[in-house]
């Protein structure tokens, strides 16, 4: 017998997350494929998806970050892992406050946690590539 946990992200979910920031910018959401939403902020667009057991994962679109289709999409995982290691450094550098730590199994608070953590990395490390002050190429 298949195990399929049950799916719970949502723009609604979504959005109350992303307000609880200051952005750089307006952003729009919309549906994507497969349950995945797009934020589109003016400079570029982020994909959120839900992963097995509510793991959260967000991607640059290779569009808009010089990567082909044949290639995996840049998340903002390995953005922010590449301009941490850059920021650490420089002297006088502080880490971000400590992640939420999430659970095993599906749930709506998982997803809200794993929203919230990729929003820690995106205000932390990613705001000038959101903001279009620098181009999204790693």
């Amino acid at each position: 017998m298949s195990y399929y946990p049950e799916k719970y992200l949502t723009a609604d979910i979504l959005k109350q997350v992303l307000d609880k920031y200051p952005w750089p910018a307006p952003y729009d959401l919309t549906d994507g494929v497969a349950g995945n939403i797009l934020v589109h902020f003016p400079a570029c667009t982020l994909v959120f998806m839900e992963g097995f057991e509510s793991s959260m994962n967000a991607y640059f679109l290779n569009s808009q970050s010089g990567r082909t289709d044949s290639q995996a999409s840049l998340s903002v995982f390995e953005a922010a892992g590449k301009v941490r290691l850059l920021r650490q450094q420089i002297p006088g550098f502080n880490e971000p406050d400590e992640f939420n730590e999430l659970g095993p199994d599906a749930s709506r608070e998982k997803v809200m946690l794993g929203i919230d953590n990729i929003c820690m990395l995106l205000q932390n490390y990613l705001l000038p590539y959101i903001a279009g002050d620098m181009p999204v190429r790693f």
